[in-house]
């Protein structure tokens, strides 16, 4: 039997006696199955997208028929057999779909939506979010997507609950603005980022985030950060740092820091080393938003309706973090806290006591800067090239009904329903979140 191999993680789902199985082969009478353990393969649940209806399409069959079994380096691979008329009809529209995607990008055409795009990031920000009141204690509704206000209750349950607000100094420009004024840094940080007004954002600030999770070069250097962890202990503030994905070895003098300090892993390698010199007592270590992953993507139709949509009953809302053996497994090595993206769709958080980064999430990082590469007029897909900090004066920026942005080495989209639904953050609150931070980027 002939099978396309590589298809996206997204277009089949596939479980087996209840338990997901990796597709790495489709054909239309039957699937390639990579499974952690060798299998004997009972009930078989395989969900098709169907990208015009933006929802997932069952196929369900009480056993599957084993061809071959052989094991892999990453497991177990398996050929199932599934000569169904049903199963053949839906495999053969999900590998037309990915061939006329394949097909249009070959061709140049990226399935972006057509629309106007605003010419700089502070415009798309006006646009998404900005002015939040439209009156003296009235909501605007046409903002972030054209979300509603919501029922009056849920504000008030949500205003009301206790959770503490943090702000996300994530480069030099914050960094300095922070030092210069840490009493009117909140007011400036939101009225920049045209979230000031919306009522998540009338407390007082708690703590402040330090540290780029995703660019190494964004990290304050040693004098900068001790002027900021000298300015918010006097302001009266807690300091989280954010540790980058590093390349190397973490330097000892952030080492150091982050030993003292409640400190955002985001690579394996700095919490094996903090994890193996941490003392009780000090520094928390808890765990960085790329070290939290799951399906992030705002082009997929649904995803970014709170409250539903594409992935709703296809369990993206549990990843790793819900497995009792690894959440186990990290409280052993001292983690206590994850931090979360409010990335469109509801997500079933691991425990209480958690983090919620809003407004932005992020979708794509890469070490290779593809912002240096578009200011330099580089290939953006080719590695070289310097740093020139380009980020801190330029931002790639998309059709603005995308909700998407390129800041520093990665790509962030906009969860247009959580700062507009009080029922969505209600979602979180009730399930022990007690964080929320902002990132302006």
């Amino acid at each position: 039997m002939d099978y396309v191999r590589d298809v996206p993680y997204g277009l089949v789902v596939c479980h087996v006696d209840g338990r997901q199985a990796a597709v790495t082969g489709l054909g239309d009478g039957g699937l390639v199955l990579r499974t952690a353990e060798r299998g004997h393969f009972g009930a078989v649940l395989v969900r098709f997208l169907d990208p015009k209806r933006g929802e997932y399409v069952p196929f369900w069959t009480p056993n599957g028929r084993i061809l071959t079994q052989k094991r892999t380096g990453l497991g177990w691979e398996t050929e199932l057999s599934l000569p169904d008329p049903a199963f053949t009809a839906l495999a053969r529209r999900a590998l037309h779909a990915w061939a006329d995607f394949v097909r249009d990008r070959l061709a140049g055409e990226y399935g972006f939506p057509d629309g106007f795009t605003s010419p700089t990031l502070t415009r798309q920000k006006e646009l998404w979010f900005g002015p939040w009141t439209a009156g003296p204690g009235e909501m605007r509704t046409d903002r972030v997507g054209g979300a509603g206000t919501g029922e009056a209750g849920e504000w008030e349950a949500a205003l009301a609950a206790e959770w503490e607000l943090a702000l996300s100094l994530d480069g030099p420009k914050w960094y300095g603005a922070f030092i210069e004024d840490p009493d009117g840094f909140q007011e400036r940080f939101l009225t920049e980022n045209r979230l000031m007004g919306h009522p998540f954002f009338e407390r007082r600030a708690g703590r402040i985030y330090v540290g780029n999770a995703w660019c190494e070069r964004l990290f304050p250097a040693p004098e900068t950060l001790r002027r900021i962890l000298g300015t918010a202990e006097a302001a009266g503030l807690h300091v989280t740092l954010v540790l980058p994905t590093l390349r190397g070895e973490i330097p000892d003098w952030m080492e150091k820091e982050a030993l003292c300090h409640e400190t955002a892993v985001n690579d394996w390698g700095t919490l094996f080393r903090l994890a193996k010199k941490r003392q009780a007592g000090k520094g928390e270590i808890i765990l960085g938003t790329l070290m939290n992953r799951r399906r992030k993507d705002p082009r997929i139709e649904g995803t970014t309706q709170t409250g539903g949509g594409l992935f709703r009953g296809t369990a993206p809302e549990e990843n790793g973090l819900n497995d009792p053996l690894f959440a186990g497994w990290l409280r052993e090595m001292g983690v206590h806290r994850y931090e979360y993206e409010a990335c469109g769709y509801p997500v079933k958080a691991a425990g209480k006591g958690h983090s919620l980064h809003l407004p932005f999430y992020q979708t794509n990082t890469s070490h290779d800067c593809v912002l240096a590469a578009a200011c330099q007029g580089r290939d953006m897909g080719v590695a070289g090239g310097e740093c020139q900090m380009e980020c801190q004066k330029a931002a790639l920026l998309f059709p603005d009904q995308m909700g998407m942005v390129g800041r520093y080495n990665s790509l962030f989209a906009l969860d247009r329903g959580i700062l507009a639904h009080p029922g969505a953050l209600m979602e979180w609150l009730n399930q022990g979140t007690d964080r929320l931070v902002v990132e302006g980027l």
